[in-house]
């Protein structure tokens, strides 16, 4: 069972570092050096967490683990890598 919820962790953490990576900004889009940087550190870390997993350095895997990366890749896939949809932040 642990080995298939590390699979699963890894799929899912690399689907989210893929969808960032292969975000396309629209041409009348802001540039928000904030919600980049997130998204920067999202890329990094749930790519890392993916090569941890597959390198077997990462031993324990729980469900609630797998369940909270697959919401996030939910909310990627809904926002079509926009993060800052999903963040909003607003000024004001």
């Amino acid at each position: 069972m642990i080995e298939v919820l590390m699979l699963i962790k890894a799929a899912v953490s690399a689907a989210i570092c893929v969808r960032l990576f292969c975000f396309k900004w629209p041409h009348d889009s802001r540039y928000r050096i904030g919600v980049t940087t997130v998204a920067y550190f999202l890329m990094l870390c749930s790519g890392a967490v993916s090569i941890l997993l597959i390198a077997g350095n990462q031993k324990a895997v729980q469900v609630f683990d797998a369940g909270i990366y697959a919401s996030v890749l939910v909310m990627m896939i809904a926002a079509r890598g926009n993060l800052a949809k999903i963040l909003e932040i607003r000024h004001g």
